[in-house]
């Protein structure tokens, strides 16, 4: 007898899976360069992904994979807020450094990888 493929994925498991796809596209923005490539829709990704983050800090054995936010650890702050308080202070920062660059291909690229990054923290919190 063959296994049936579709009972061994779980319905949860399907469930986030497509949530992720919606989330990521849209946050992304994805319909033209002209809306993706602006510093607010980067700015909903980076909170997607600063969001995303503090939750899946929350899961024991997790941690973040950013060398410069990791630098930026503040301890004093616990361990999640350690995390998002320097991942907050970043994203402001180059949402300021996109505006004021004004090239859209560049903040098209930035929002697609910060959302990208959301999305992955999305299906590894699952």
């Amino acid at each position: 007898m063959g296994r049936r493929r579709c009972s061994s994925i779980p319905m949860r498991r399907l469930l986030m899976k497509t949530l992720i796809l919606f989330l990521t596209l849209g946050l992304s923005g994805c319909a033209s360069m002209e809306r993706m490539g602006t510093p607010e829709n980067y700015a909903k990704c980076a909170d997607a992904d600063v969001a995303t983050t503090a939750a899946f800090l929350t899961k024991p054995g997790m941690y973040e994979l950013n060398p410069l936010v990791r630098a930026l650890k503040v301890s004093a702050l616990g361990h999640i807020g350690s995390i998002v308080a320097p991942a907050i202070g970043i994203s402001m920062l180059a949402y300021y450094a996109l505006k004021w660059l004004d090239k859209q291909a560049v903040t098209a690229t930035a929002a697609a990888l910060t959302c990208a990054s959301a999305g992955r923290n999305l299906y590894l919190i699952r």
